[in-house]
């Protein structure tokens, strides 16, 4: 096992990426592989980068059958080499007899869907093989098993189970699990509520480069909840998240810019950052491209980006486009379709979307 499979085993995951891209420059399959999950989940910084994560896997799938194994599932039916997968599928299998918890991890992807016709769908070893893995301390099966138990995909939802299996991922200093831990701790779910862990998970998160957290501390600083107020502190994190291109970073980021509170006021910039942000998937910058509209008398285009936002899953947006349709304003009135927006904001936790509920009598 090369030096850098092992501290990515390991949970150490900037010093294992520097390892390992020095060993993908040698054409090492299994640095490759380790990379690709990098990718593919997001590991790193915040972005999910699929089509990069396809590229590492095929480069390292001539010599390492995990990564041969991962690139299929970006491939055609037509362009599997059934042969080499089934090659691929007794060597991995070899391996994770023998404790290769890569091998596991990546028998477990290929089983959970299958591979057209070649590989079987098998739901059930795919879950053992993922449990054996989790059980030999590898933190990606434990993050896995996790948010699997957590959401309810693939497994029968269990959020305790789901915390559990989380926090030992975390323990072992993987950003995005201590990311997810931070989440569990401050709704409460899975575990005692616990805001100031919460920060703390963040926090770490952070230090260990899952640059997500930065917009989350970042919106704790700005508002002095469970931190003491700095808005110079909460743009600054903001200008890292957005740096490493999260688009809810960028948002917030031209948030102050707008504001000019914590940095010199530039709406323009602002507004080029909210468009950016919402071209990334921000339905945050979706929503407060409303909000300047709807405060420039401009309520047609506020109420379209409402809409687009609360079709994105925005709470604060779905409340905003009920308040549009209840009293048509950049709509026609429409009681019933408000009533359907304002109902999804009630059931996500709009206290005003309940009462304006109430109040007119939907």
């Amino acid at each position: 096992m090369n030096q850098g499979e092992t501290l990515y085993i390991e949970g150490r995951m900037e010093e294992a990426r520097t390892a390992l891209r020095k060993e993908a420059k040698e054409g090492d399959g299994r640095a490759l592989y380790c990379l690709g999950q990098y990718e593919l989940f997001g590991l790193w910084e915040t972005r999910e980068r699929p089509a990069e994560a396809a590229a590492l896997f095929r480069r390292g799938a001539a010599s390492d059958a995990p990564a041969l194994l991962m690139s299929t599932l970006f491939l055609r039916e037509d362009a599997v080499d059934g042969e080499a997968v089934r090659r691929a599928l007794a060597e991995a299998e070899q391996a994770a007899d023998a404790g290769d918890v890569n091998a596991l991890y990546a028998l477990s992807a290929v089983l959970w869907d299958g591979v057209g016709t070649v590989v079987e769908k098998e739901e059930d070893k795919a879950r053992a093989y993922c449990e054996k893995a989790a059980a030999l301390g590898f933190w990606q099966a434990e993050m896995e098993m996790g948010l699997h138990y957590l959401n309810g995909t693939r497994l029968p939802q269990d959020e305790t189970k789901g915390a559990a299996f989380l926090k030992r991922a975390a323990e072992k200093g993987v950003g995005k699990a201590e990311y997810h831990m931070a989440y569990c701790c401050l709704a409460g779910v899975g575990t005692e509520k616990n805001p100031s862990l919460a920060v703390s998970y963040y926090q770490k998160a952070l230090r260990h480069g899952y640059l997500r957290a930065a917009v989350e501390l970042g919106v704790y600083y700005e508002t002095g909840t469970y931190v003491k107020q700095d808005k110079k502190k909460a743009y600054q994190l903001y200008h890292r998240a957005a740096e490493a291109g999260d688009a809810d970073g960028k948002a917030h980021l031209a948030d102050c810019l707008l504001a000019g509170e914590a940095v010199k006021r530039n709406a323009r910039q602002a507004a080029a950052l909210y468009a950016e942000a919402a071209k990334g998937g921000s339905a945050y910058a979706v929503l407060r491209m409303g909000e300047t509209a709807f405060s420039g008398g401009d309520e047609g285009t506020a109420f379209r980006y409402f809409l687009d936002a609360a079709r994105m899953g925005l709470p604060a947006a779905q409340y905003l486009a009920g308040v549009c349709l209840l009293q048509g304003r950049g709509a026609a009135p429409d009681r019933q379709a408000a009533a359907l927006w304002l109902r999804r904001a009630a059931q996500r936790g709009s206290r005003e979307a309940s009462a304006l509920l109430m109040q007119a009598g939907l």
